[in-house]
Parts: structure tokens; sequence; C-alpha cells
């Protein structure tokens, strides 16, 4: 069976990235080995690069109270001009500032040298030497929309928008490709001000439709990120609760309204991180069932957006700028350390909502400040505190039928998250009101509303799985968070969120247990979670 993140092989998925070259003839970066303008052969220069540009340059010169030239560019920590290092820069997270690791006297001998020009004409020769290889990767890129497009024909095309500069190239070249294909912004609520001034700005200017709700705003999340913090602990480069929540979730709330299935072609590059490196041109995404995500950028380097950006005068987000990175999430756990200090530096405000977050955390868990200013909250990987809440009752007990006493009274609202197993059954007698859930196939369960005790028959075929899957789902429920995130994965459209309250509609349910035996967050990344004693 093909994988759900493979579903199509691409054969240079293995190839590492190529690197940058500069060409010294001409003094200026390559995207090839060789330069279009003078044939001559480049040599190495770094990883990538992106365009250190003038307000960040102003943000170097401030802090390290020297003038420097246009067309710097930079890699990670590293400006580099003429195809060289001028400096490397250290951040102090407590004082918040950058200082230059060589000394300044050094940075002043390297100036000396250098022939100031104009951005424009830097550009242009940028454009000259590197006229070949764009053109190549646009050319690709516009195939493989068009090719994936008429693979998928039966799916409604949408571009995954999420205001940053892959989306933007990927936007434009999908416009290129197909025509009119409308933008989907999946609204986070954590996104920094500048990038929803954008989003409008883009979709305006290149004649895109925004997909917005009956009340004409972006699908968002009706949760509240401080607030599941409280309950999940802040997100963590391994505890990335926060991408089920608050960006997947929108977009299956916003797919369940349509009853379609979707192509949705996604900026998404392969460099970026490790785990996308895993990812293929064309793809399935478990979060989103019914989206299949294309591609057309995945194989781009970071330099490559942003040559085409500029060199085809692209509108792109003004975060860029300020020396911000990527584009996102502002409390992105994933940031490097400079977009960790950027995103501190040139919105401090947003950052201090967050901060205090952070502390309430760090004095509940005894972490110190340094935890919060070195950001290794990024690292958290704290254990749960697992609390008993339910203890088998022995006494009552057999091999196919347990009875379970419990901490706190059996509500019936959690009679909802039983419903995938069997029709619920309530019946009223003079003294109390009882339930029944299924039929044996797995389980059987009953007892009295607002009692201690519920009774679990479990399926005599198979007692031991019929065991785990009660107590899996009965875990979940004491647990859950309303956060939606299994609501899109429900392909009948039976699960929502209503009042705050996780709700399932008994008509459009099927019992195929899909939301039972999917990941949930609550299970995975609760703080203190109710769970059963073994």
């Amino acid at each position: 069976m093909k994988k759900l993140n493979q579903i199509e092989k691409d054969p240079q998925i293995t190839r590492s990235i190529n690197p940058m070259y500069w060409c010294f003839k001409c003094n200026v970066p390559l995207l090839s080995t060789h330069c279009d303008k003078c044939d001559s052969k480049g040599t190495y220069c770094a990883q990538d690069l992106k365009p250190v540009f003038q307000k960040e340059k102003e943000i170097y010169e401030n802090f390290l109270s020297i003038r420097l030239p246009n067309g710097l560019f930079r890699s990670k920590n590293r400006i580099i001009m003429d195809g060289t290092t001028l400096f490397r820069y250290k951040i102090d997270f407590q004082k918040l500032k950058l200082s230059s690791i060589e000394p300044i006297n050094l940075i002043k001998s390297r100036l000396k040298n250098h022939a100031f020009e104009t951005e424009r004409k830097i550009w242009d020769k940028i454009r000259e030497s590197n006229k070949t290889i764009l053109a190549k990767k646009e050319r690709e890129a516009l195939k493989f929309i068009k090719m994936t497009a008429q693979k998928h024909k039966e799916r409604f095309k949408v571009i995954s928008f999420s205001g940053g500069k892959d989306s933007s190239v990927t936007a434009i070249l999908v416009k290129k490709a197909l025509g009119d294909v409308p933008l989907f912004f999946s609204d986070t609520t954590l996104e920094l001000p500048e990038t929803y001034k954008f989003v409008e700005h883009f979709a305006e200017k290149y004649g895109f439709k925004l997909i917005k709700d009956k009340d004409n705003k972006f699908f968002r999340s009706s949760q509240d990120f401080f607030d599941l913090c409280t309950d999940l602990g802040p997100p963590s480069i391994s505890y990335r609760w926060c991408c089920t929540v608050f960006k997947a979730a929108p977009v299956n709330e916003f797919y369940k309204t349509t009853n379609k299935d979707f192509l949705a072609f996604d900026g998404i590059r392969k460099y970026e991180s490790q785990r996308r490196t895993k990812y293929s041109k064309v793809s399935r995404i478990k979060k989103i069932p019914r989206q299949i995500a294309a591609y057309p950028i995945f194989l781009w380097r970071e330099a490559d957006v942003w040559f085409y950006i500029i060199l085809n005068k692209i509108a792109y987000n003004p975060i860029y700028e300020l020396g911000h990175t990527r584009i996102g999430c502002w409390v992105c756990p994933n940031a490097s350390p400079s977009n960790c200090f950027f995103r501190r530096f040139t919105h401090p405000e947003l950052w201090k909502k967050f901060e205090i977050t952070l502390e309430k955390y760090a004095e509940k868990y005894g972490k110190d400040k340094n935890w919060i200013i070195g950001n290794y909250w990024r690292l958290r990987r704290s254990k749960k505190d697992k609390v008993t809440a339910v203890l088998p009752c022995q006494r009552y007990s057999n091999e196919h039928v347990s009875v379970y006493k419990l901490k706190e009274p059996f509500n019936e609202h959690l009679l909802e998250y039983f419903k995938p197993f069997g029709d619920v059954r309530i019946e009223k007698t003079p003294w109390s009101r009882t339930f029944v859930v299924g039929s044996k196939n797995p389980f059987e369960l009953s007892g009295i509303i607002d009692g201690l005790r519920i009774k679990v028959s479990l399926n005599p075929e198979n007692p031991t799985e019929s065991k785990k899957l009660f107590e899996r789902q009965l875990t979940r429920a004491l647990n859950c968070v309303n956060c939606g995130g299994c609501a899109g994965k429900c392909p009948f459209g039976a699960i929502s969120i209503v009042n705050n309250k996780f709700t399932i509609d008994s008509e459009k349910c099927r019992q195929c247990k899909k939301c039972v035996l999917s990941d949930c967050i609550a299970l995975n990344y609760r703080t203190e979670q109710k769970v059963i004693k073994k």
C-alpha cells in the first residue's frame, strides 16, 4: 500500500540541495555553477542566500554603528558582500541586541575596496547572470502545475496562501498556468498584523478571489491559543499541537462546508526543515483527509524564490524587510534563533503577551528565567503528570466483563464520545437514569448517569483489543480540550464543537471509528492527563 505522504514519488527527492555560487567577474550570486552573462564558472559561496533589505540593513548599522553598502546577502548569521563574509553576528537574547563576531576595524577594512552600487544596477546584473536557470525553474513549475491539475481534474483547485514569500510565488505560478484559482488563507489567529494586510493587498493587486466564510471573514479556529497553553503547555518543536488546532482545523471546517474533494497548491519547499525532506511533490496530509497537496516550488531554494520575486517585481510581505526569514505564527517554536530575535525585536508587544504565558508555565514546573529568554521553551519535552481517573473494580470483573469505579460521576455528555461504537439509549426509572451504548462489537457500555460505576461487556472474540479501544476512548473523553482537531477527520462531517463542547450528530455518524483511531491532541500533549491506571 502506498504511504499517504508519498503517493507520488519524485525522482529528485533524494538529491541534496545545490549550493550557491558567486561570479567574481560580474560580482553577483549565481543560482547555478555558471554565469549567463560572462560564462565564468562560479565559486562556492553558501548553502542558500536571502537578500538583506534596506530596513534590515539599518538594523545592523544601528547595532554596529557602521555604514553598510547595498547588495548584501545573508546566510543564517553570516552577512555576505562580494561573495565573501563581511561579518557574522551573534545574538544576546538577555539584552536583545546583535553584535559582530569580527572586530569592527576588520569589517571597515573589508569595506574599503568595495564599489558602492545602486540596488537597481546590482539586480540588473543578477538578472543577466541567472536568466537561464530562472526561466528553467519557472517552466518546470508551470508544467508540473498543469500536469497535476489535469491528473486530479475532478478535484476543486485552491491555493493555500499563508502570506509568505513561497505562497506568493506559488500563487503567481498557478495563475499563469491555470488562470483563476482562489486563495485560501487559514487564519491561525496568531499572524503578524502586517500579514493580514498583505493577504488582502495581494489578492486585490493580482485579481485573486479570497475564500471567506458566510460572515466575510477568514476561516479560523474558535479556540483561544493562550487558553490551550494552560491545558496543553506551550507548543514546542516536539509538541506542535498548535498546527492541528489552528491550521488544519480551519481548513477542514471550510472543506466540510463544500462537500468537495480538493487539490491545494502549496508553497512548501523541501529544504525548509528536516521534516519536509520526507515529503513528496504531491502528498496526502493525514490531518486534512479531503485534500491532496501539490508543491510546485518544492525543490526551490530560498534564493530561487527571492530572485524570482525581485526580478519579476512580485509583491511580498513587508515583514521580510525587517530581517524575518519565515512568515507564519509569531509564536512558532520552529523559528530559527535569528527569527526568534527579530520577532521579539520588531514586535515586542506581541512577544510580551506570549512571555506571560511562558512565565506561568515556567513557575509551575520550576523553570528559570533563562528557559524563556534563551528560547529553551522551544525544546520542551515535559512528562505527563498522570492523575488516576478510573480504577478497574476487580470484584465485579471477569475476562469479558469489567466494572469500572470512577472518581467522578459519569455525566451524560461523555456519551457523545461513545456514539461511534453504536446507538446510545437512555432509560429513565423512578430511581435513576441508565444508559447503554453499543452492542459488544467491539463492546457494550452501560451504567447510571451521575453514577460512579460503569460496566463494559467486551467482544468475546477479541476481549483484549476491545478493552484497549474502550480505555483509549474513555481517556480521550476525560481529557478532551474541545480543540476541533478531530472534526475535520470525520469523512461524514458528523463531529462538531458546539458551544465549546464535543458533539457527534448520530444521523451523520457511520461508526467508521476513524475519529477513535486517529491521533488526539489531548491524548498526546495534555500536560496533566487523567488516565486509566493499569
